[in-house]
């Protein structure tokens, strides 16, 4: 039976993000999604892509900087994410809606620690 996607939109304000989007990946059983961290300016695209190299043992894989393009673009886990200067992230082949949650939330802590965000 094929998944229909759907379109989900879950604020978090206190956190500062939003997911626009959980849809099926086009990896069985996965999902892509959406979303949006609030960013008061253009996030440092590459400092940002130097702390999440070495955060390898955190998780972190295969980061590369296109700073031309604005954004940075890793694994982390088993998911392949992109996130971009102006807050928004892209997220594929995570497990269901509470990876995605969570994954979001790792990141906007971590941009939050290394003072991307404020709090």
């Amino acid at each position: 039976m094929e998944e229909k996607g759907e379109t989900v939109s879950i604020i978090r304000p206190k956190a500062k993000f939003k997911i626009n989007y959980i849809k099926p990946c086009t990896e069985k059983d996965k999902k892509i999604a959406n979303a949006h961290i609030s960013v008061e300016k253009p996030i440092d695209i590459a400092k940002l892509g130097e702390i999440f190299s070495k955060l390898s043992e955190g998780g972190f894989r295969n980061v590369k900087v296109l700073k031309n393009l604005g954004l940075v673009s890793f694994d982390f886990e088993e998911k392949s994410i992109t996130l971009f200067e102006g807050g928004k992230i892209l997220i594929k082949k995570a497990k269901n809606e509470k990876d995605v949650m969570r994954t979001v939330e790792t990141i906007s802590n971590l941009m939050k620690q290394y003072q991307f965000l404020s709090e």
